[in-house]
């Protein structure tokens, strides 16, 4: 049960990544900003992390 949670969050957290990668990554190059690298390294943060996440639970399940 506990792998089954794992595995939501991962691909929540892999989704709001890519989606937080792909809207900050327009942003930038309409409006140079330091702000918004800040949430382009989140993003891919997120995405590391769900990548973490997805392992874990696979390490659980045995797979």
């Amino acid at each position: 049960m506990k792998s089954v949670r794992l595995m939501i969050w991962a691909r929540s957290l892999f989704w709001i990544g890519i989606i937080a990668v792909i809207v900050v990554s327009a942003l930038i190059l309409n409006i140079p900003s330091p702000f918004f690298l800040i949430f382009y390294l989140v993003g891919i943060a997120l995405i590391f992390i769900s990548i973490c996440l997805k392992e874990k639970a696979n390490r659980i399940t045995g797979e």
